[in-house]
Formats: C-alpha cells, structure tokens, sequence
C-alpha cells in the first residue's frame, strides 16, 4: 500500500479551489446553448479526470432575461446522470431526495446535453412569461488520473492512501494502458470525490469551479501540475479569472 498522505496540520485544509467564468456570446440567451459551453469545459479536464456523476438543477426563470427564480419550480428540478461502468465502490448520490437519477451506457457529451435539453422543455407553472433554465451543472463523482511520477512509483495496481478532509482515504488504483487512476467518492472511506467541478449558469454568465479533495492534487501535491495544465486549458478555451474581464 502506497501513501501519499499530508501533515496533520494539512488536514481539513486541502481544498485548493480554482475559479474561472465565460461570459457565453451571442445575443440570444438559450440555455441550452450554456450548457454546451459547460460540458465543453468538463470535456477539456479529459486529460485529468472522467467524470462518474453529473448532477443538473433546474428552475423557472423570467423569459426575457432567463435569471431563474425561486419559485415556482419546474416538475423535474434536479438531473443525476451516472454511467453504468462505475468503479467498485464508488456510489455517486444526490443530496436532493426529488433527484429523478438516469444510468446511462455512457456518460458523454451527447448524453447530457441530450438529457439537459429534454428538462429545458419542461413547462413552468406560473404562466408563459416563464421558461424552464438549468442553474448548477455539477460533477459530483470523478476517476482521476494519477500524476505520472505517482504512477511509476506504484508500479501498477494496488491502493493507495491520501488524505482527505479531516481524515484519509485508502482508494484502489486502476491501471490502464500504462495511465493509473483513482476514483471516488467512496461513501465508507471518503464522500467526495478526488477533484469535483461546478458551473452555474446565471443567465449566460457561467461560472466554473474545479475544488480538490484529495491531497495528491491539493497545495503543492504531486498533482498540482496537472490541476494548472487544466487551468491552462481552459483559459485557452476563454475561461478567465473572475473579475478579469472587466
């Protein structure tokens, strides 16, 4: 068993948040289109993670500017999509007990755009001056890749421990094609996963936060590297810091 674990005064101090935004363009807002932008963005960590659970809420919002209210809601408000290949031992859960949860065969673009747009069509009660609009697109479950010099010294499957939260967590690594993996979260050992990502969407100005877990990838872990080479990415795509682009 390999360990990666912190120092005690690390503990509970291992989130390391990193905060972009994208104003979407264009002068329509369709909410549909916001949620491409997101999953597009999920889609540039691919070299760190793959996502195991997406998690969308939706809400009523004024027509013309598309901010969403409080109420009312829409019939169908959260979205729990999860692939049917999970890891052993990993069990992605909504917090919301109203979740309507879809196992799909794979958890791709096409799938959640395809899932989000059906939900957008949904009718709000409260009269035609209300739409159905998306406000969280969360990926809440994730199997991550181990930084490569993690990887060699493993020398192939096995577990490894790292701290998380307040405690540690002793996951199994995943090898494939030479690329080692872990994933969670693993509600008997850790409840979040490795590194989750969040976008809200507050008509068309989207924010995006990827927050690490799990100390590999947390301060100056082994994985800090790859976590600013997602970074990288995404500001390449027109993601910036919050309050840069003004």
């Amino acid at each position: 068993m390999a360990q990666d674990a912190v120092s005690p005064a690390m503990l509970g101090r291992l989130t390391e948040v990193l905060t972009l935004e994208q104003v979407a363009p264009g002068e329509e807002d369709d909410p549909s289109a916001f949620a491409a932008l997101a999953v597009d963005a999920v889609e540039r960590m691919a070299a760190l993670l793959r996502p195991l659970a997406v998690e969308v809420t939706f809400a009523c919002a004024d027509r013309v500017s598309t901010y969403p209210r409080a109420t009312p809601t829409p019939p169908r408000r959260v979205l729990l999509l999860v692939p049917e290949d999970l890891p052993d031992g990993v069990e992605p859960e909504s917090v919301y007990t109203d979740a309507l949860r879809q196992d799909v065969t794979e958890l791709d673009r096409a799938t959640v755009l395809g899932a989000v747009d059906g939900l957008l069509e949904q009718e709000c009660p409260g009269g035609d001056d209300l739409m159905t609009t998306w406000v969280d697109l969360l990926v809440t479950a994730t199997e991550v890749r181990l930084p490569d010099a993690t990887t060699a010294r493993l020398g192939g499957a096995g577990e490894l421990t790292l701290a998380a939260g307040a405690g540690t967590v002793t996951a199994p690594v995943a090898a494939r094609d030479g690329v080692a993996w872990v994933a969670g979260p693993r509600p008997a050992r850790a409840t979040q996963a490795p590194v989750e990502v969040a976008v809200r969407n507050e008509a068309g100005l989207l924010t995006l936060t990827v927050a690490t877990r799990w100390s590999l990838w947390a301060w100056d872990g082994a994985g800090a590297e790859d976590l600013r080479a997602v970074e990288a990415g995404l500001r390449a795509a027109g993601w910036v810091g919050v309050g840069e682009a003004g």
